[in-house]
């Protein structure tokens, strides 16, 4: 995948690292200056100028997509205005969601399951998530769908899977599944949740 190819209001998004923490920060492209350069709108609570100096940012693409295109050490700066996003590689790398790590989330969701109308989701990543139950839900199998909803702060949440995992856990039974479907909410709530109570950002 080309940078200069991906289109304008395109959903992407930046994955910043500073002092072992991650922030993830949703962004679209408003008009590609170059091959390398595009000028850039951010989604985020506040009204201040973010500044991005000493921190790595990698940049993605594909949010929808089991492999996504990442873009590694980017460069996002203010000027005139505007956010200024720079690639140094014309090109993205493919990269498996296998390896995206797990956000904890402790909210109770609603199932279309008998036996499970209302459970924990234990935690989320871009290709699964996990339900925990107090009770073990009578004749489920590995292999079969199921939907989980929930609300938490403004977000909407409907998490759609295939069962993969059944584990015994201190007196607790955890289902992990595999996404089927996209959630179009889940990158910016999956943000949401990453960032650090109150202020949410990780500078100021």
């Amino acid at each position: 995948m080309n940078f200069i190819e991906i289109a304008p209001d395109t959903p992407l998004m930046l994955h910043i690292y500073k002092d072992n923490k991650q922030l993830n920060i949703t962004t679209h492209i408003v008009r590609h200056l170059d091959e390398t350069a595009a000028i850039i709108s951010l989604d985020y609570e506040g009204d201040h100028v973010l500044n991005f100096n000493g921190v790595i940012i990698d940049l993605e693409y594909g949010l929808e997509q089991a492999a996504p295109f990442m873009w590694k050490n980017v460069r996002v700066v203010y000027l005139k205005g505007n956010y200024i996003l720079k690639v140094f590689s014309t090109d993205g790398i493919k990269t498996n969601r296998r390896d995206s790590f797990r956000v904890f989330i402790g909210v109770y969701a609603r199932t279309n399951r008998d036996g499970m109308t209302s459970v924990m989701v234990k935690d989320i990543s871009h290709s699964g998530f996990a339900l925990v139950s107090r009770k073990p839900v009578e004749g489920i199998s590995r292999g079969e769908a199921i939907v989980a909803t929930f609300d938490d702060y403004t977000f909407h949440i409907r998490l759609e899977g295939v069962l993969v995992r059944i584990e015994e856990r201190d007196g607790q039974y955890i289902y992990g599944f595999k996404s089927v479907v996209f959630c179009p909410q889940l990158p910016q709530y999956l943000a949401f949740k990453q960032r650090p109570a109150g202020s949410r950002l990780l500078w100021s």
